[in-house]
């Protein structure tokens, strides 16, 4: 029903290129009040248009993962990843409030400008520089080169959701893999503005 493909309050997958087996991130890495979709047979549009994140006015939880989950997101590639993350998001008019880079994933939470916010291009833009700027780093090519899934995941946050609380769960990510013992510790991950603020 068209009300059910309304709802903001259930992950939604885009394809930027059209299904592809795999792609779907692991429901244990999206945010903890974020359930699984309850129609697993629903599809959901594969990108809403610019105007609809722009009419949201509300912030938003993205993931994004790496094609095959493969582990790459380490060493010297979370400040290519975080350089370009920062730079799309300010050149599309994306506020970005928080990010935590994990190995084989990224998350971050969003809100986008009402005026001239384009997401959709964001994401395009954020995925293709960062993957050329990671191979061009490791001298990665053919079929070693490094690449996001096609699909990402994003959630708006509903009204009367704690986004605070969310995005500390989102930091302490790296905590609950076993990667170090308070969020603060973990070097790819940071708290740069509340959403209203």
């Amino acid at each position: 029903d068209m009300e059910g493909l309304a709802r903001n309050d259930t992950p939604r997958r885009h394809d930027m290129e059209g299904p592809s087996e795999g792609d779907v991130p692991r429901q244990r890495d999206v945010g903890r009040s974020r359930p699984a979709p309850s129609h697993p047979d629903r599809h959901h549009p594969f990108r809403l248009d610019a105007e609809t994140y722009r009419q949201q006015n509300r912030p938003m939880l993205v993931t994004a993962c790496t094609k095959g989950r493969r582990p790459i997101l380490c060493g010297e590639v979370p400040a290519i990843v975080k350089r370009v993350l920062l730079e799309r998001a300010e050149r599309f008019h994306v506020r970005l409030h928080a990010y935590c880079i994990m190995p084989d994933h990224l998350h971050f939470f969003v809100s986008v400008s009402k005026d001239e916010g384009d997401f959709p291009g964001f994401m395009r833009s954020f995925k293709s520089i960062s993957a050329r700027l990671v191979n061009e780093a490791l001298g990665l090519e053919g079929a070693s080169k490094f690449g996001w899934q096609r699909s990402y995941w994003d959630t708006f946050a509903r009204e009367d959701e704690d986004v605070r609380a969310e995005i500390r769960y989102m930091l302490a990510n790296p905590v609950r893999a076993g990667f170090c013992e308070r969020a603060e510790q973990w070097p790819h991950s940071e708290l740069l503005c509340w959403p209203g603020t």
